[in-house]
């Protein structure tokens, strides 16, 4: 005769192995993104120039490149695109990486455009009370009444889950942040003058930051940047700005530097100038050498030519 174990206890043993199994995900899980994190901080450590900097607690991803020339011309620090990273290929890393050989060193570093900044964030895209108060007021209604409704045992799962101690979140750090400490870093290497250069729309994350450094900013270099949200910005910057666009750029980069060109001579700002590279694309991919040549040329005409 055969004998059957009661359902309760079936029932246990399915939970028993169940739970296990759950905490043999988590284990691998954690295993995997373990490895997954030394991997990036290998490739991290073959950065030329990798250094990262402090802000808020938290570690940023950056780049710092000394001048090998013993002329201590002064420091680039480049703002990259926003579908980019710190380190770009075709425009940001072969110019950090060219620079320190004619007496200019170089910073670059990780920028989160997912963040929404105050430097950008326009008055017309912050969500209005109005709008957010009913849903607000109806998700307030369906928690209580969900909260209700809840079985008993579905409350004390949720007590027991509530125990556990859920690792802690850091919050974001904004890119105004994120400059304040490069700035910070910077300023204790003593420089003689700071260069901003931004490509695409880190031009004008860049040209906002600018405008109330004014004094402590030298110049600001922009590589095919589109159209900035005001006009107004621009017209405050009065330090030698460079604006750089490829000759196959998009039709909305070249309409914006006209226009710039434009605002900068009806606000009598001579300090302005553009150049155009022949036959470079949006990408400026293969035109990395003509595009250092550019800034090279265009800062020694600025900062040393007269010096001598």
């Amino acid at each position: 005769m055969l004998m059957l174990a009661p359902s309760y206890l079936v029932a246990e043993e399915e939970t028993a192995e169940v739970e296990q199994d759950d905490a043999q995900l988590e284990v691998d899980a954690a295993e995997l993104e373990a490895a997954k994190q030394k991997a990036i901080a290998r490739k991290k450590q073959q950065i030329n120039g990798y250094q990262a900097i402090t802000v808020a607690g938290q570690e940023i991803d950056a780049t710092y490149l000394e001048e090998t020339t013993g002329d201590k011309h002064g420091i680039v620090v480049f703002f990259h695109d926003k579908n980019q990273s710190f380190e770009n290929p075709s425009v940001i890393t072969p110019l950090r990486h060219a620079l320190p050989e004619h007496g200019w060193s170089t910073v670059s570093f990780a920028m989160d455009y997912t963040f929404e900044d105050n430097i950008l964030l326009s008055a017309s895209l912050e969500p209005n009370d109005a709008s957010t108060a009913e849903p607000a007021a109806q998700a307030s209604e369906t928690e209580q009444a969900t909260s209700e409704e809840a079985p008993k045992d579905v409350v004390m799962a949720e007590d027991a889950a509530s125990e556990k101690e859920e690792p802690s979140v850091l919050p974001p750090v904004s890119n105004e942040e994120r400059i304040e400490a490069v700035l910070s870093f910077i300023e204790a290497k003593d420089y003689p003058r700071i260069i901003f250069v931004g490509h695409a729309q880190g031009g004008e994350i860049a040209a906002n930051i600018m405008a109330p450094l004014d004094k402590s900013i030298e110049a600001l270099l922009l590589i095919n940047v589109d159209a900035f949200a005001s006009h107004e910005l621009f017209e405050t910057i009065v330090k030698p700005t460079l604006d750089i666009y490829s000759e196959n750029a998009s039709n909305a980069v070249k309409m914006a530097v006209k226009q710039r060109k434009k605002v900068m001579k009806l606000s009598d700002k001579p300090n302005y100038s553009m150049r155009m590279l022949i036959g470079a694309n949006t990408s400026l991919y293969g035109f990395e050498e003509r595009l250092t040549k550019v800034i090279r040329s265009w800062l020694h005409k600025q900062f040393l030519a007269e010096k001598k």
